[in-house]
């Protein structure tokens, strides 16, 4: 199911990139090169992202001894904190968060997550 979500969050960024690419809106200074590699960089982003996601969910599911039938919760959740760690980062810029704070900080959201339940 991770995989489908990855896929159609994949072919929905090649389909953007596609538009743009195609788009007379596209600044007819800005070169192909550039804007390939602006495309390389989303993508590397998104990748970027997933993998933190899927990290983050599959901690979520061993927190809870890999019980089966919470897997789309794990994944949601661990969206929603993921999202929560970038926008942390986005107010924070000049504050670095060390992985050890990143970790705590996840651990910390687990804790709440599982007091909550």
């Amino acid at each position: 199911m991770m995989d489908a979500q990855k896929n159609s969050t994949d072919k929905q960024q090649v389909a953007a990139t596609d538009d743009c690419l195609n788009s007379d809106s596209v600044h007819r200074d800005v070169s192909p090169a550039v804007v390939r590699m602006a495309a390389s960089q989303a993508e590397h982003r998104a990748a970027h992202r997933h993998s933190m996601i899927a990290a983050a969910a599959y901690r979520r599911a061993e927190g809870r001894g890999f019980t089966p039938g919470h897997e789309l919760d794990d994944w949601l959740n661990a969206e929603l904190e993921v999202e929560a760690a970038e926008r942390l980062s986005v107010l924070c810029p000049n504050d670095a968060i060390t992985p050890a704070e990143q970790a705590a900080w996840a651990g910390a959201s687990l804790l709440r997550q599982a007091g909550s339940s």
